[in-house]
């Protein structure tokens, strides 16, 4: 009994010093925010977006300025990607950000109104999800 009782321990110290030794050699992995986004990474992010229709870095870059409710500088991406590479994302965004609190809905024309309009349409056309969602709140 004394020999089972000693094995045990050893085993259970050899097992212990083996997982904290993992423990240690693992690398922790990290956490990279749109925040933290330097000016060169986001220019390749853009790049591939609207260059390559890489849908990825578009959400990457939508999330950047999305964060910073910088939506009048990303106005422009939305519409290169959509009308470009015909993204149902884009045309959202698109609507978004013309439909936007932050723009009022008093100072939205009717001729911008009708063109987020036709962007939703398209979006739920291609079948993004919450562009489906917003028409049929709508209706």
């Amino acid at each position: 009994m004394k020999a089972t009782t000693i094995l045990t321990a050893i085993f259970n110290i050899l097992l212990f010093s083996s997982c904290r030794h993992n423990l240690k050699t693992q690398p922790e992995s990290e956490i990279v925010s749109p925040i933290e986004i330097s000016t060169d990474s986001l220019n390749v992010l853009l790049d591939k977006s609207i260059l390559k229709g890489d849908t990825n870095s578009y959400n990457s870059v939508a999330s950047y300025y999305f964060i910073r409710s910088d939506y009048s500088a990303f106005l422009n991406y939305s519409l290169l990607m959509a009308n470009k590479h015909h993204y149902n994302k884009a045309y959202y965004d698109v609507y978004f950000i013309l439909t936007h609190p932050h723009w009022g809905e008093k100072i939205i024309d009717s001729t911008t109104k009708s063109m987020s309009d036709r962007y939703l349409l398209e979006s739920s056309k291609l079948g993004y999800n919450e562009a489906i969602n917003e028409i049929n709140q709508k209706h």
